[in-house]
């Protein structure tokens, strides 16, 4: 109940002197609770050494490695770990878990290319662009659902008012009730696509692009940046050069 409230502190004195006291005997939730209250209390270090005492109880929670490769990744620069975690949690994850699966892919890319493999990080940036194109597609189908939608509910309405049919009220509000639900799942999906940031993938693919001289391919993604918005400065700069190198043959 403690960990629950704003008492996190003492809610960890109380859960560290019970995991002591029993061990490997403590229940794995317990673990991820204290991971919580870590994280929640900005103690990095320790959220990530609970949720790897937890997931050594409980090794096929994909969204704790998701979850503990962020955290190393974004607030403890633990590259190592965070590839691990984020290498696991992809093995794990089910066809309809898209966000994190193009997520971790993203967060990989950033990883290898750091160390300096293009390649592996040019194949993990696709996997993600991939997975964005496919939310993408479900937002373009989401709304062409809603527009149906209202086309439909515009009828009925019309119909209502100018026959003063009653008997069409019910469709009418049920139509009224559809169109919320399918705008509501449109804003989530739109709030989830805008997580991958994909103008900034379609700048890294390209910089990849241009590191192992492919300069056609990086001047393609960089346009790509560009017409998404993203650093349309630096992508046109970067594109004037390509070509010049191209034209001189190097």
């Amino acid at each position: 109940e403690l960990a629950s409230g704003k008492n996190k502190k003492k809610a960890l004195f109380h859960l560290n002197r019970y995991i002591q006291a029993k061990g490997n005997q403590t229940p794995p939730q317990l673990y991820l609770t204290a991971a919580n209250c870590y994280e929640s209390l900005g103690d990095y270090i320790n959220a990530a050494h609970f949720y790897q005492l937890y997931l050594s109880q409980q090794p096929d929670d994909s969204a704790i490695y998701f979850a503990l490769g962020h955290l190393a990744f974004n607030k403890i620069s633990d590259m190592k770990l965070a590839y691990s975690s984020l290498s696991q949690g992809l093995k794990l994850y089910n066809e309809h878990d898209l966000i994190r699966k193009g997520l971790s892919h993203s967060c990989i890319g950033d990883i290898v290319y750091m160390d300096l493999h293009y390649n592996e990080a040019l194949t993990h940036y696709l996997q993600a662009v991939a997975i964005a194109n496919t939310l993408k597609q479900s937002i373009d189908n989401k709304k062409s659902i809603i527009n149906e939608k209202k086309v439909k509910l515009n009828e009925v309405k019309s119909t209502l008012l100018q026959k003063k049919d009653v008997s069409l009220y019910p469709e009418y509000q049920s139509l009224i009730d559809e169109l919320g639900n399918h705008e509501l799942e449109l804003r989530q999906l739109e709030h989830e696509y805008n997580k991958f940031n994909t103008g900034e993938l379609y700048y890294k693919i390209a910089t990849v692009y241009e590191t192992i001289m492919q300069y056609h391919d990086a001047i393609d993604w960089y346009n790509r940046a560009i017409a998404h918005g993203t650093k349309i400065r630096e992508s046109s700069q970067k594109i004037e050069k390509l070509q010049l190198k191209i034209s001189r043959g190097y």
